[in-house]
């Protein structure tokens, strides 16, 4: 043992037991002990400069008050069963969750964009649209009554509209086609309607 004497009372400040545990104090509370594995520590770490950790177990909050920088293939775990994983490859990086349950991202704003920081990929708001980009620019937005596209739309397959949706053409929806269930509808509100080959 280590100790000194404060406020007319004995307080440990180290011990050690042979071929086992050296115990560190702070105001005769232990903050550190060694154990076959590394160490334990109770209370938050402050480093000051890089530092090198192996695997390590934090139960109690640590703040980092610089980068945190972990090398390729070194994965950050979250969960009883490690089910969350954060790491990189070295070629790709990678948000595992392969365990129990589903990923939720919540937030009332994501943006995805690209390496550079200058272009959306997607962007998405609570309560709002849903956008899509190519190359910086928007061609697919969730509306309250739909979606909207910007540019060509193209299908590999047939288009299927229910009986009594409505097809519109024209700014003013001056062209109407529909199916009625027994009757197909063709209806023409401005000009004439033509039919050439």
């Amino acid at each position: 043992y280590l100790e000194n004497k404060a406020s007319g009372s004995w307080e440990t400040n180290y011990k050690a037991t042979g071929n086992g545990t050296i115990e560190l104090y702070y105001d005769n509370s232990k903050k550190l002990e060694t154990i076959s594995g590394g160490i334990t520590v109770t209370g938050g770490i402050n480093t000051t400069a890089a530092s090198t950790f192996a695997t390590s177990t934090f139960s109690n909050p640590t703040t980092f008050n610089d980068s945190l920088l972990m090398g390729d293939n070194v994965r950050a775990k979250f969960g009883s069963g490690s089910d969350l994983q954060i790491y990189h490859d070295g070629s790709h990086s990678y948000i595992d969750d392969s365990g129990t349950g589903v990923l939720h991202i919540a937030t009332d704003s994501l943006q995805v964009i690209n390496a550079a920081k200058n272009e959306f990929i997607m962007n998405m708001s609570e309560n709002g649209a849903v956008q899509l980009y190519y190359d910086g620019t928007k061609r697919f937005e969730t509306t309250s009554t739909g979606a909207t596209v910007t540019g060509d739309l193209t299908l590999t397959s047939h288009l299927s509209i229910g009986d009594g949706d409505e097809l519109k053409l024209g700014n003013s929806s001056d062209m109407t086609i529909w199916h009625s269930g027994s009757d197909f509808n063709m209806y023409n509100s401005t000009g004439q309607l033509v039919i050439s080959n």
